[in-house]
């Protein structure tokens, strides 16, 4: 006990300067010396405050003891393992680590002596020492950088003891994940890669567990997804490092390894790939979904999605119910599954049960997402991308389960997102259906849809067909527009075939003639619509509107109003069928909801011939005579936002009047406004008046909008024009 210092508590302060010296001068065999073992328990068990008394000359005793004993004896092994404790005990201290230098000096001291217990085979070693010297190192090196590289080395070999000695990854990657943020906050490469070293070599280690392995997974993940925003070289070699980490922990680490469903009996892990957390650290990469940006994301969810559905067994998504990430979500898993390197084809199989709960989140993802977009506060560029659009495509023509499905919900969809993606789907199917069944398709659409009596909708009132009728024709029109020209072009004659030779035709055929008039007008299938120009003719005969009913002369005025819309009239012949549209108009037998759609088409005329008198004398009719029918007054804004400026001379009382009607018919008034003062050439009274609408648009925000149009002396969407006068503007203004 001589040549040892005293380390009690109650002992004086020891003479490590004394105690080295005689350590040097001694010759020491590979016995254990007198109260060694007492004296290591005294080293473990040392408080703090000690330890602060003691100062550096305890550390200073400790590498001299450490390079004095024998090399081949166990004094040196249990030596390293006792100063493991008081190591850590001084890179914990609160305010900062104490002798952090001379600590990390004796720790390298003690790591050549660890190499004979991590090869060890007798078994008899403590894990805790070197677990606290493991501890120690990575703590010092997080919390004092100066003490330079070389703790890094005496990291590993300590590392390498402890889990030699068996101590758990567990215990000792929270150390690894505290330097690694240090590092990473600091910008410190070689820190942070000495970090991520260690922390591969313990979870590639056989002990360890499922959440340390998945922890350091999503920590991964993560920081490749924050590496990946920001612009430069730098952060694309990080994002790369980050990169390399995941796939490497992926595919090595046997906690994350995909189990089967049983192992000779064995019961099923409980575990799971940690998909959810994955998607979640990646969450701030959906913006830049596209860009090079979100290029190493992208990869690292697709292979997690992939390992996800390798897994046994049924499990449920529930990042979807985050509208953050639906978008990522949609972007990655489509063209994953329509690649097919997912196994959804098949009925039974490994992956095959979390492949199609995969296809079905991935398909409520993009409907979120497009629903989302479509909503207050949404950005065009937002909208799911052309790779999306066509792994849909894929899926529908490849009969992956639901697609087809999921493509009809959103052809009826009442949210306009959603039916534009319906629109943007089908715009593209063609090319992975073909002509056949791309004609096949339409077919179903228009027998399933098109053609299903609209519930509720009163057939005499002229509206026999509804919403979801309407936005199916639009996507046949939309499909057949892409579809080859051999293939679109006999179906689209032979289902229009009805309306010419039909004396009441169903109503969802003129729907889906209106869809196709402007779609196919300037395609090779054009020729094609010749049934839908002879049948909308034949409301300019007098016989129709009494043999056809008011409903269905209606219906073949629109059709007529959009063939002249698109064309397909020449200049004697429209003219000609301008003439019979104002006697029709001139008419006073005739009913008013039949003159209105008359009008639409008429005015069209005006508009295709350049006729402004003709024109000028139109809308005056409309504001005398069908100013009480709200959809005529959305017609005539419609006409009038698309008229060329000249043509606006004496058309100032009916746009007045559709600015101060209530909402919604305001809206198309103040269309046809803006539209208005937006053109140079429209003479100045037509400009001042729209412009005056637009300026008290805006200053109506926040008061009701339903105080006007209530005046008893006046009706319909001629009434309180005066409220939006010049005059009343500024003196609205002055109050």
């Amino acid at each position: 006990m001589a040549l040892l210092p005293d380390l009690s508590l109650h002992a004086e302060a020891p003479d490590f300067a004394a105690a080295a010296v005689t350590f040097r001068s001694a010759r020491l065999g590979s016995d254990a010396l007198p109260g060694w073992s007492l004296w290591l328990k005294q080293l473990e068990v040392s408080k703090t405050d000690q330890l602060a008394r003691w100062g550096a000359d305890l550390w200073e005793f400790l590498s001299t003891l450490l390079c004095t004993l024998p090399a081949e004896g166990r004094l040196r092994m249990e030596l390293a393992h006792a100063l493991g404790a008081p190591a850590l005990c001084c890179a914990c201290h609160e305010e900062a680590p104490l002798h952090p230098h001379d600590v990390v000096k004796a720790l390298i001291a003690a790591s050549s002596a660890l190499a004979p217990l991590a090869v060890a085979a007798d078994g008899d070693a403590s894990p805790v020492g070197a677990a606290s010297g493991f501890r120690a190192c990575v703590l010092l090196v997080a919390r004092a950088p100066s003490v330079g590289p070389s703790a890094f080395q005496a990291a590993e070999a300590w590392l390498g003891a402890a889990l030699a000695a068996g101590a758990f990854p567990s215990v000792l990657v929270p150390g690894c994940f505290a330097l690694a943020d240090s590092a990473e906050e600091a910008g410190a490469s070689g820190p942070l890669n000495g970090a991520w070293k260690m922390i591969k070599a313990l979870c590639l280690h056989r002990h360890c567990d499922f959440a340390t392995a998945s922890a350091a997974l999503v920590r991964a993940a993560a920081g490749c997804a924050k590496a990946s925003a920001g612009a430069g070289r730098s952060f694309e070699v990080a994002a790369r490092f980050h990169c390399s980490n995941f796939f490497r922990l992926m595919k090595e680490a046997p906690a994350l390894q995909a189990a089967s469903a049983q192992r000779g009996g064995e019961a099923m892990r409980e575990e799971d790939f940690p998909l959810d957390a994955v998607i979640s650290v990646l969450g701030p990469c959906a913006a830049a979904v596209g860009t090079s940006q979100a290029e190493l994301p992208v990869k690292v969810l697709a292979a997690s999605l992939e390992r996800w559905a390798g897994f046994g067994g049924v499990a449920a998504l529930s990042c979807v119910q985050d509208s953050r990430l639906n978008r990522l979500l949609a972007a990655v898993a489509l063209p994953l599954l329509a690649s097919r390197r997912l196994n959804w084809a098949a009925a039974s199989g490994p992956g095959c049960t979390r492949s199609h709960e995969l296809l079905a989140t991935a398909l409520k993802a993009v409907e979120v997402f497009a629903a989302c977009d479509a909503g207050e506060g949404s950005s065009g560029p937002g909208r799911p991308s052309d790779d999306v659009l066509d792994a849909l495509a894929v899926l529908c023509a490849s009969g992956a389960p639901g697609a087809k499905a999921q493509l009809l919900a959103w052809v009826v969809a009442e949210n306009p997102g959603c039916y534009c993606l319906a629109l943007r789907v089908h715009r593209v199917l063609p090319g992975r259906l073909g002509g056949d069944r791309s004609v096949n398709w339409a077919q179903l659409l228009l027998d399933g849809l098109v053609l299903a009596p609209a519930a509720g909708v009163a057939r005499s009132q002229g509206e026999g067909v509804g919403r979801a009728q309407s936005q199916a024709a639009s996507c046949i029109a939309v499909l057949l527009a892409s579809a080859p020209a051999e293939h679109a072009g006999p179906w689209v004659q032979r289902t229009l075939s009805p309306l010419a030779t039909s004396p009441t035709p169903p109503p969802g055929l003129w729907v889906l003639a209106r869809r196709l008039v402007p779609t196919l007008s300037k395609l090779p299938v054009a020729p094609a619509m010749a049934p839908a120009v002879a049948g909308a003719q034949t409301a300019l005969k007098p016989e129709t509107l009494a043999s056809s009913g008011a409903a269905e002369c209606m219906q073949r005025l629109r059709c007529l109003a959009a063939l002249i819309r698109s064309g397909a009239f020449a200049q004697e012949q429209l003219r000609a069928i301008a003439d019979v549209l104002r006697r029709l108009l001139g008419s006073a037998p005739v009913p008013l909801q039949v003159r209105a759609e008359a009008w639409v088409a008429h005015a069209e005329s005006c508009l295709h011939l350049g006729a402004g008198r003709e024109f000028r004398v139109a809308v005056r009719y409309a504001v005398k005579h069908l100013a009480s029918l709200d959809a005529a007054g959305a017609r005539v804004a419609m006409v009038l936002c698309r008229a060329r400026g000249p043509l606006l001379a004496g058309c100032c009382a009916a746009v007045e009047g559709l600015c101060s009607v209530p909402w919604p018919l305001r809206v198309a008034g103040l269309s046809a406004a803006a539209a208005a003062a937006k053109r140079e050439d429209a003479p100045a009274p037509i400009r001042e008046v729209a412009q005056c609408a637009v300026s008290a648009f805006e200053e109506d925000q926040g008061i009701s909008l339903f105080a006007f149009g209530t005046s008893d002396e006046a009706s319909g969407w001629r009434s309180e024009a005066a409220m939006l006068s010049p005059a009343e503007v500024s003196r609205r203004k002055r109050r």
